[in-house]
């Protein structure tokens, strides 16, 4: 989860999953920093790899549309099978 001081524009971030099999990962971005105001979710696979110990950066550039521009306050990503590690993501807010 993270939280801005002021509502932001994400056209993009990016991910790292290890073991990431393909599972989707759930992106919910809100206008309130409560996470009460939701915006819209969206989806993004993770990579699929041939065996454990592998690790993918994905750019997720979901979160360009209008409907959330210049307005995300927080915005929380889930795993929903729990399968895929996800390790580090950097946003970059311009």
């Amino acid at each position: 989860m993270f939280i801005f001081d002021q509502p932001v524009s994400l056209p993009s971030f990016w991910l790292s999953s290890y073991w990431g099999n393909g599972d989707q990962i759930t992106i919910s971005a809100f206008h309130d920093a409560d996470g009460k105001d939701l915006l819209g979710s969206s989806f993004v696979p993770t990579p699929v790899f041939a065996g454990p110990g592998n690790y993918s950066w994905v750019e997720c550039t979901n979160l360009n549309s209008p409907v959330y521009r210049g307005r995300i306050r927080r915005f929380e990503i889930f795993d929903s099978t729990g399968n895929a590690q996800l390790d580090d993501v950097q946003v970059l807010i311009p």
